[in-house]
């Protein structure tokens, strides 16, 4: 990595990591405005790879939808979602129909699913808010965020630097990411587990010592999962990196896309142990 990259990473970093660490203690709308910004940033960069020719102002009646959604499972924990998916789908639908805009038919493909892959990460709102569910101190959920988080930033470091240090190393998946190793897999899955099971245990005491290896399991496992998954898309469309916006980084979605799949299942983990009747 060139010099000048590497100071672009830490200058990001310096200014990022503490404003995150700053909204997720605070919770509240703070937090959900953050989640907002990943999210939308996140959909209008996957609406990009499909945008050929099409202008950026197609994305927003998505990214409009999508902060509804961060801001509904804030208020009600989710219970007007499918409300918003099916009034975006039904727009987008009559536009088309409207236009006889054949040829965009892939872009409302691109919408939906762009809306619903980059949904996942609003999930970190309802972890966020789950001591209030479960009867945690509501500072917990703070400490919950940022231990996910922690988690995976030490996945994709370990993955990163001990798969690039492997001279004779075998790909996970040579069509769609080629640099990624399964002994950079292994080496950030036990480093991701070992991560949540020290930083848990003075973090969040609540959580026993099952629910740090699930946990940092769930990280080490589908962190790499959700990563490729980006990869999958980058690939099918010809992309390298899905923007430029972040100095050193490339895209919101670059950076983040390790966690879109991990909060989800983190969440439903925690949830279904407990929250009383959340499946009831």
């Amino acid at each position: 990595m060139k010099h000048s990259e590497t100071i672009k990473r830490l200058a990001v970093a310096a200014v990022a990591i503490p404003l995150i660490i700053g909204a997720s203690l605070q919770g509240g709308v703070l937090f959900v405005l953050y989640v907002c910004i990943v999210a939308a940033g996140s959909f209008y960069e996957f609406h990009g790879f499909f945008r050929k020719g099409q202008g950026p102002l197609t994305a927003l009646p998505g990214i409009v939808v999508l902060i509804l959604i961060c801001f509904d499972l804030y208020a009600t924990a989710g219970k007007t979602v499918l409300l918003y998916l099916f009034i975006l789908f039904m727009y987008e639908t009559i536009r088309l129909i409207h236009t006889g805009a054949f040829e965009q038919v892939r872009m409302l493909t691109a919408t939906i699913t762009g809306l619903i892959y980059s949904s996942f990460f609003a999930v970190f709102i309802l972890i966020r808010e789950l001591p209030s569910l479960a009867g945690w101190s509501y500072r917990t959920g703070g400490y919950l965020v940022l231990l996910v988080f922690s988690g995976i930033w030490i996945l994709d470091s370990s993955a990163y630097f001990v798969g690039s240090s492997v001279k004779r190393r075998h790909a996970m998946s040579a069509v769609i990411s080629p640099n990624k190793s399964w002994e950079g897999a292994a080496a950030g899955f036990l480093a991701a587990v070992l991560a949540v099971l020290l930083l848990g245990r003075v973090w969040t005491p609540t959580l026993t010592l099952s629910d740090l290896l699930v946990v940092g399991g769930i990280i080490g496992v589908f962190g790499q999962v959700s990563d490729l998954s980006e990869s999958l898309f980058k690939r099918a469309t010809g992309i390298k990196d899905s923007s430029h916006i972040i100095p050193g980084h490339g895209g919101i979605l670059d950076r983040f896309d390790s966690s879109l799949l991990v909060a989800p299942i983190c969440y439903l983990y925690l949830a279904l142990k407990y929250v009383h009747g959340f499946i009831s």
